[in-house]
């Protein structure tokens, strides 16, 4: 197993499991194993169409998207994709596109501005808040213990920024094995790299490994076209939910009221570049 990040969470979990400690106690281990470059109780945050929002804690779900450029537009969101690499054993071709084409993510932020920019490119011009979370409680919400193989379906961290050259080179003209481990970290932290040019969005990825050949995936989670949609725990995830911009009227006291009724008790403010009343 060839170990990139978080050595000490790996051997914590390698040490619970020689104790046959329960599964409730293995979970934060393998929560601390998976996140990435990031403190696990940092705010994050996410601009999030209002509707979409509603129905995934409506229907206890979130909904990631596909990793790629047919859904991101950018080649580099997912540097592995359609990649060829040289199979010494064979001498042809062949690419990761079996495991990195099933990559899912949800982007959010550090960025806690209430910034015209962020409502602007990612509410696409609908009716959105913004919700703050921490990469703790999002990764709890997400690993379902009844899901066997959840240490390796789920992961967050801080995308770095590079020059898209750089990026390029990392991830075209080495072995493909290089790439592979058995906890899945080198095709995640491959996603985890973005080019120079969008820094300032401060993005934090949570990432979802869709395995399709997986009996408990197969009967619990949703792939429908570019959209995953996975069980997720909404109870005590949101800190705070900001009104955006677009929202109209009665907007502020409609989303409380939606979110009362929902379960989720937590602050609810006004964006301060709305001017609509309520």
């Amino acid at each position: 197993m060839f170990v990139r990040r978080n050595h000490a969470a790996i051997e914590a979990v390698q040490t619970a499991s020689f104790r046959d400690t329960s599964a409730e106690e293995m979970k934060p281990l393998y929560i601390e194993q998976n996140t990435f470059d990031i403190d696990r109780n940092q705010p994050v945050y996410r601009v999030v169409a209002e509707r979409f929002l509603t129905d995934d804690i409506t229907c206890g779900r979130l909904t990631h998207t596909r990793i790629g450029k047919g859904t991101w537009l950018d080649n580099l969101e997912n540097p592995l994709l359609d990649v060829e690499f040289l199979d010494q054993a064979t001498g042809g071709k062949l690419t990761l596109n079996g495991v990195v084409e099933d990559m899912f993510g949800v982007c959010w932020t550090e960025d806690s501005s209430d910034s015209e920019l962020a409502w602007n490119n990612f509410s696409h011009s609908v009716p959105s808040v913004r919700i703050k979370s921490t990469p703790r409680k999002l990764m709890a919400a997400a690993m379902n213990l009844k899901d066997p193989f959840y240490m390796l379906h789920h992961y967050i961290g801080k995308v770095e920024y590079k020059e898209a050259d750089a990026i390029s080179e990392s991830f075209g003209r080495q072995d493909f094995e290089q790439h592979l481990d058995s906890l899945g970290q080198g095709v995640v932290l491959s996603l985890m790299q973005l080019r120079t040019a969008v820094s300032v969005e401060r993005e934090v990825r949570l990432v979802y490994s869709y395995m399709r050949d997986d009996n408990w995936v197969q009967q619990n989670v949703e792939l429908s076209g570019d959209f995953c949609k996975i069980p997720f725990v909404w109870d005590g995830v949101i800190d705070e939910v900001v009104v955006g911009p677009l929202v109209a009227d009665g907007g502020k006291a409609r989303i409380k009221a939606t979110m009362r009724g929902l379960n989720i008790n937590c602050s609810i403010v006004g964006s301060i570049h709305r001017t609509n009343v309520g």
